[in-house]
């Protein structure tokens, strides 16, 4: 039983992207996500949104983990 959508060959551990049936090739799981084209892990992005929507200053989350200002401001704006 074939329902065309299968990982892409990747090994144990590693997901770099999906195959569809006639959709010409793998793409990323996380197109059309905030967690498009990003350059760190999904779980600090979330750990931060998740600090940020219980009111944590961006600069508090800055100091913590590193990433620029504008890049937190860019990751909430993509979640929406």
């Amino acid at each position: 039983m074939s329902s065309g959508v299968g990982t892409s060959g990747s090994t144990v551990g590693q997901r770099d992207g999906i195959s569809v049936g006639g959709a010409g090739g793998p793409f990323a799981e996380t197109v059309g996500t905030p967690f498009s084209r990003r350059q760190t892990p999904a779980e600090l992005a979330v750990l931060v949104l998740t600090l940020l929507s219980h009111g944590c200053p961006t600069q508090a989350i800055v100091a913590a983990f590193g990433p620029d200002e504008r890049t937190v401001a860019r990751w909430l704006a993509g979640a929406g």
